[in-house]
């Protein structure tokens, strides 16, 4: 399997987490800034499709949409539980205020986010 987003101008696809949903597979993996001095122009997620683990399309990103992720989201870890894709992803640009969130999905395309973001924050000397 090989697949890297082209979306920024040069392949990339960091930590990809693929799982199967219904009759296709899934990737979820983090996709860097535009650096073009657009607005909210952090890390985000991309989420790619395939029916064969080897030849996958872009069909979505998870934006930016919380105060907790606002300057970028990334490393999503994704598991399929009562036919719904859940997603984990950490926070990105908040250095020891990083922290881990929580989103769901029908269709593992559109997601909806826990409104109790961050799920879980680190604390003590050992976070950053």
């Amino acid at each position: 399997m090989r697949y890297a987003d082209t979306s920024r101008g040069r392949p990339f696809s960091k930590d990809p987490a693929v799982v199967r949903f219904n009759d296709h597979y899934l990737m979820y993996y983090s996709v860097p800034p535009f650096k073009d001095g657009r607005e909210n122009d952090g890390w985000c997620i991309g989420i790619a499709q395939s029916t064969n683990l080897d030849q996958w399309t872009k069909v979505g990103e998870l934006l930016p949409t919380q105060q907790c992720d606002q300057k970028g989201l990334c490393a999503p870890g994704a598991l399929v539980r009562n036919n719904q894709v859940h997603l984990f992803y950490q926070t990105y640009g908040n250095g020891p205020k990083d922290a881990i969130c929580h989103a769901v999905s029908d269709d593992g395309i559109t997601f909806e986010r826990n409104p109790t973001n961050p799920i879980f924050s680190p604390t003590g000397n050992w976070n950053s």
